[in-house]
């Protein structure tokens, strides 16, 4: 009787995807985090987000924020701004378990497409930005 060999039910492919972001996208993911997704553990102590003439300043926004959550009497401060959103959605655009959804919203933001998300998901692009992973929540 002849021994069979069991194959692999998948195949290791390389992906690798040029995209241009549009910074509109990122500015709505750092306002959407800022504004209720990161409160519970952080504390913004700066924050510029528009212009003088009220328009979106997709090329400067940033905000510095303090972690409320931590038990250091000198909390740090962290720098969220569009390198650290462009950050969070390349690590969640990569393939992994969990977090499902945000997934779909980072490759959905980095590809330019429509897509629904909430505070919860910025939160966590945010976190994967400043910490290279999801620390709270």
């Amino acid at each position: 009787m002849a021994e069979t060999q069991t194959q692999p039910a998948t195949i290791p492919v390389t992906i690798t995807v040029t995209c241009e972001v549009d910074k509109a996208a990122l500015h709505g993911v750092f306002v959407t985090a800022l504004e209720g997704g990161i409160g519970y553990w952080s504390c913004a102590t700066e924050y510029h987000w528009s212009l003088p003439d009220g328009e979106d300043d997709l090329d400067g926004f940033y905000a510095d924020v303090e972690e409320t959550e931590t038990d250091e009497d000198d909390a740090p401060t962290h720098r969220i701004d569009a390198a650290c959103i462009l950050r969070g959605l390349q690590f969640f655009a990569q393939p992994g378990q969990g977090y499902k959804h945000v997934r779909q919203v980072a490759r959905a933001v980095l590809m330019g497409e429509d897509v629904d998300y909430d505070a919860g998901d910025a939160d966590c692009i945010v976190q994967a930005g400043l910490f290279g992973e999801v620390v709270y929540g």
